[in-house]
Protein backbone atom coordinates (compact mmCIF):
# COMPACT_ATOMS: atom_id res chain seq x y z
CA UNK A 1 0.00 0.00 0.00
CA UNK A 2 1.27 3.45 -0.88
CA UNK A 3 0.08 6.33 1.27
CA UNK A 4 0.46 9.89 0.09
CA UNK A 5 -0.63 12.58 2.51
CA UNK A 6 -0.47 16.19 1.42
CA UNK A 7 -1.14 18.88 3.99
CA UNK A 8 -2.18 22.25 2.61
CA UNK A 9 -2.47 25.35 4.77
CA UNK A 10 -5.97 24.39 5.86
CA UNK A 11 -6.70 20.76 4.96
CA UNK A 12 -5.43 17.21 4.71
CA UNK A 13 -5.32 15.38 1.35
CA UNK A 14 -4.69 11.62 1.81
CA UNK A 15 -4.53 9.43 -1.27
CA UNK A 16 -3.91 5.69 -1.25
CA UNK A 17 -3.25 3.24 -4.05
CA UNK A 18 -4.22 -0.43 -3.86
CA UNK A 19 -6.77 -0.04 -1.13
CA UNK A 20 -10.51 0.47 -0.85
CA UNK A 21 -12.34 3.75 -0.46
CA UNK A 22 -13.88 2.66 2.88
CA UNK A 23 -10.37 2.01 4.21
CA UNK A 24 -9.32 5.49 3.10
CA UNK A 25 -12.34 7.03 4.81
CA UNK A 26 -11.45 5.17 8.01
CA UNK A 27 -7.87 6.49 7.77
CA UNK A 28 -9.03 10.08 7.25
CA UNK A 29 -11.52 9.85 10.12
CA UNK A 30 -8.86 8.40 12.44
CA UNK A 31 -6.37 11.11 11.39
CA UNK A 32 -8.87 13.89 12.15
CA UNK A 33 -9.82 12.36 15.51
CA UNK A 34 -6.17 11.86 16.47
CA UNK A 35 -5.20 15.39 15.44
CA UNK A 36 -8.03 16.99 17.42
CA UNK A 37 -7.37 14.88 20.52
CA UNK A 38 -3.62 15.57 20.32
CA UNK A 39 -4.23 19.32 20.04
CA UNK A 40 -6.65 19.24 22.97
CA UNK A 41 -4.23 17.27 25.15
CA UNK A 42 -0.97 19.03 24.29
CA UNK A 43 -2.20 22.60 23.72
CA UNK A 44 -5.10 23.22 26.14
CA UNK A 45 -4.28 26.92 26.59
CA UNK A 46 -4.20 27.53 22.84
CA UNK A 47 -7.42 25.58 22.35
CA UNK A 48 -9.13 27.64 25.06
CA UNK A 49 -7.87 30.83 23.38
CA UNK A 50 -9.24 29.72 19.99
CA UNK A 51 -12.60 28.80 21.56
CA UNK A 52 -12.85 32.21 23.23
CA UNK A 53 -11.81 34.04 20.07
CA UNK A 54 -14.27 32.05 17.97
CA UNK A 55 -17.07 32.86 20.45
CA UNK A 56 -16.17 36.57 20.23
CA UNK A 57 -16.23 36.46 16.43
CA UNK A 58 -19.58 34.68 16.40
CA UNK A 59 -20.97 37.23 18.86
CA UNK A 60 -19.81 40.13 16.70
CA UNK A 61 -21.11 38.57 13.49
CA UNK A 62 -24.62 37.67 14.62
CA UNK A 63 -25.98 40.64 12.73
CA UNK A 64 -24.68 42.22 9.57
CA UNK A 65 -25.74 45.77 10.48
CA UNK A 66 -29.08 45.42 8.72
CA UNK A 67 -30.59 43.16 11.36
CA UNK A 68 -29.95 40.03 9.30
CA UNK A 69 -28.18 37.07 10.83
CA UNK A 70 -24.87 36.24 9.17
CA UNK A 71 -23.97 32.76 7.95
CA UNK A 72 -21.22 32.52 10.56
CA UNK A 73 -23.78 32.55 13.41
CA UNK A 74 -25.09 29.20 12.19
CA UNK A 75 -21.67 27.67 12.73
CA UNK A 76 -21.37 25.17 15.53
CA UNK A 77 -19.62 26.32 18.74
CA UNK A 78 -15.90 25.53 18.38
CA UNK A 79 -15.64 23.55 21.63
CA UNK A 80 -18.70 21.48 20.69
CA UNK A 81 -17.36 20.93 17.18
CA UNK A 82 -13.98 19.74 18.45
CA UNK A 83 -15.67 17.41 20.93
CA UNK A 84 -17.75 15.98 18.09
CA UNK A 85 -14.68 15.50 15.89
CA UNK A 86 -12.73 13.80 18.70
CA UNK A 87 -15.56 11.44 19.73
CA UNK A 88 -14.46 7.90 18.76
CA UNK A 89 -17.83 6.40 19.67
CA UNK A 90 -19.61 7.71 16.60
CA UNK A 91 -18.57 7.37 12.95
CA UNK A 92 -18.89 10.28 10.57
CA UNK A 93 -21.87 10.03 8.19
CA UNK A 94 -21.17 8.77 4.67
CA UNK A 95 -23.19 9.58 1.57
CA UNK A 96 -22.43 9.45 -2.12
CA UNK A 97 -22.22 12.54 -4.30
CA UNK A 98 -25.38 11.36 -6.10
CA UNK A 99 -27.24 11.07 -2.78
CA UNK A 100 -25.97 14.53 -1.78
CA UNK A 101 -27.28 16.06 -5.02
CA UNK A 102 -30.64 14.32 -4.51
CA UNK A 103 -30.87 15.72 -0.96
CA UNK A 104 -29.95 19.22 -2.13
CA UNK A 105 -32.43 19.16 -5.01
CA UNK A 106 -35.18 17.96 -2.68
CA UNK A 107 -34.52 19.89 0.54
CA UNK A 108 -32.54 23.09 -0.07
CA UNK A 109 -33.14 26.49 -1.61
CA UNK A 110 -30.05 26.20 -3.79
CA UNK A 111 -29.84 25.06 -7.39
CA UNK A 112 -27.60 22.14 -8.30
CA UNK A 113 -27.38 19.61 -11.13
CA UNK A 114 -25.53 16.31 -11.17
CA UNK A 115 -21.96 17.15 -12.18
CA UNK A 116 -21.82 20.54 -10.43
CA UNK A 117 -19.31 21.06 -7.64
CA UNK A 118 -20.75 21.70 -4.20
CA UNK A 119 -20.79 25.31 -3.05
CA UNK A 120 -20.30 26.40 0.55
CA UNK A 121 -24.10 26.77 0.83
CA UNK A 122 -24.50 23.15 -0.31
CA UNK A 123 -21.86 21.98 2.20
CA UNK A 124 -23.60 23.88 5.01
CA UNK A 125 -26.97 22.35 4.15
CA UNK A 126 -25.55 18.83 4.10
CA UNK A 127 -23.68 19.16 7.40
CA UNK A 128 -25.90 21.46 9.42
CA UNK A 129 -29.38 20.46 8.21
CA UNK A 130 -29.29 17.03 6.57
CA UNK A 131 -26.73 15.48 8.96
CA UNK A 132 -27.85 17.39 12.05
CA UNK A 133 -24.65 19.33 12.68
CA UNK A 134 -22.30 16.38 12.19
CA UNK A 135 -19.41 15.75 9.80
CA UNK A 136 -20.20 13.87 6.59
CA UNK A 137 -18.07 12.15 3.95
CA UNK A 138 -19.32 12.75 0.41
CA UNK A 139 -17.96 9.95 -1.81
CA UNK A 140 -17.83 8.87 -5.45
CA UNK A 141 -17.67 12.25 -7.18
CA UNK A 142 -18.05 12.88 -10.94
CA UNK A 143 -14.79 12.30 -12.74
CA UNK A 144 -15.21 15.62 -14.56
CA UNK A 145 -14.62 17.67 -11.37
CA UNK A 146 -11.88 15.61 -9.72
CA UNK A 147 -8.18 15.07 -10.57
CA UNK A 148 -7.35 12.88 -13.57
CA UNK A 149 -5.40 10.37 -11.48
CA UNK A 150 -8.35 9.25 -9.34
CA UNK A 151 -9.39 5.63 -9.83
CA UNK A 152 -12.48 5.34 -12.00
CA UNK A 153 -15.35 3.44 -10.40
CA UNK A 154 -16.05 0.48 -12.63
CA UNK A 155 -18.93 -1.38 -11.06
CA UNK A 156 -22.59 -0.39 -10.99
CA UNK A 157 -22.73 -0.01 -7.18
CA UNK A 158 -19.93 2.56 -7.17
CA UNK A 159 -21.61 4.48 -10.00
CA UNK A 160 -24.97 4.00 -8.25
CA UNK A 161 -26.61 2.75 -11.40
CA UNK A 162 -26.21 6.10 -13.12
CA UNK A 163 -24.88 6.64 -16.60
CA UNK A 164 -22.32 9.05 -15.19
CA UNK A 165 -18.70 8.16 -14.55
CA UNK A 166 -17.56 8.62 -10.98
CA UNK A 167 -14.21 8.27 -9.26
CA UNK A 168 -13.23 6.73 -5.90
CA UNK A 169 -12.68 9.86 -3.86
CA UNK A 170 -14.21 11.86 -1.03
CA UNK A 171 -14.55 15.19 0.70
CA UNK A 172 -15.06 15.34 4.46
CA UNK A 173 -17.43 18.22 5.19
CA UNK A 174 -17.54 19.68 8.70
CA UNK A 175 -20.21 22.07 10.05
CA UNK A 176 -18.99 25.65 10.23
CA UNK A 177 -15.87 24.78 8.23
CA UNK A 178 -16.76 23.13 4.93
CA UNK A 179 -14.27 20.74 3.35
CA UNK A 180 -11.68 19.71 5.90
CA UNK A 181 -10.25 16.61 4.23
CA UNK A 182 -10.31 15.53 0.62
CA UNK A 183 -8.70 12.51 -0.97
CA UNK A 184 -9.14 9.45 -3.04
CA UNK A 185 -7.90 6.21 -4.41
CA UNK A 186 -5.16 7.11 -6.87
CA UNK A 187 -4.67 4.96 -9.91
CA UNK A 188 -1.22 4.78 -11.48
CA UNK A 189 -2.76 3.83 -14.83
CA UNK A 190 -4.91 7.00 -14.79
CA UNK A 191 -1.93 9.02 -13.64
CA UNK A 192 0.37 7.86 -16.45
CA UNK A 193 -2.44 7.89 -19.02
CA UNK A 194 -3.24 11.52 -18.07
CA UNK A 195 0.39 12.56 -18.48
CA UNK A 196 1.05 10.82 -21.80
Amino acid sequence: MIIIIIIYKWMLEPELAWTSLPDLLDLAEDAVRHSVRAAQETCPDEMAFFAERNAELEGNDDEDGNGATSSRSSAVNLSEQLALLANPGRSFARISYTEAVDVLQRDSDTTIRWGDDLSSAHERHLTETHCGGEPVFVTNWPSSIKPFYMRTNENENENEGSDHETVACFDLLVPGVGELVGGGDSCLYNMFHGII
